[in-house]
């Protein structure tokens, strides 16, 4: 259990040193405004609210600018394990993990080769648990939201980086007998990450 926490402790300050790296060494050169179509994969950790520990993240995004500010992306992603305890002495879930698939509005000001965002949105939510004894099955997809920050920057006219932070909320889905009333569920967690940023 010591050799887990010491490397999840190794990959924050790593993917940390990399975003602040990022940052320190681009450019700030005047841009042109362009559309742009960009494919970012990238690599992260799952953590705080209901994430019952940090959990290694991957997935992609790919976005969409207008010559403007404003923008649209799909972003997906998938964190194994994020529901098993440290602890020997808990409740083993067996294998599990969280995907998500959002539709996200961004808005973000090109500054020089440096681009600021924030978005928000919202898409599927699939929570998945394997029970290492076949005795219950606690899988479900369900509707979730997700708002954000984080920056991206350019080293050439194709090629860059981007790190991300995301909050992520399940919606609860209470049939009434008036129809469908969505509320905000209890299920919460963070997301951060970093990765390349391919723009074509």
């Amino acid at each position: 259990m010591q050799i887990q926490t010491v490397g999840v402790t190794d990959m924050k300050k790593r993917l940390t040193g990399i975003a602040a790296a990022t940052l320190l060494t681009l450019v700030m050169t005047p841009a042109a405004a362009r559309a742009d179509v960009m494919f970012s994969p990238f690599l992260g950790l799952s953590f705080g609210g209901d994430a019952r520990k940090e959990a290694v993240t991957y997935g992609g995004t790919l976005t969409f600018m207008g010559g403007g500010v404003f923008g649209f992306e799909l972003d997906a992603a998938l964190s194994p394990d994020m529901l098993s305890n440290d602890s020997d002495t808990d409740l083993d879930l067996g294998s599990n993990s969280v995907g998500t698939v959002m539709a996200n509005l961004i808005i973000g000001a090109p500054l020089g080769k440096l681009r600021p965002y924030a978005s928000a949105g919202g898409g599927l939510l699939r929570i998945n648990i394997e029970d290492p004894l076949d005795l219950f099955d606690a899988s479900r997809n369900t509707w979730g939201v997700n708002v954000g920050a984080g920056v991206m920057g350019f080293f050439s006219e194709h090629v860059g980086m981007r790190a991300d932070v995301r909050y992520f909320r399940r919606i609860k889905d209470d049939d009434t007998s008036s129809g469908v009333d969505l509320d905000l569920g209890q299920f919460n967690y963070w997301r951060g990450t970093v990765g390349l940023s391919l723009r074509f």
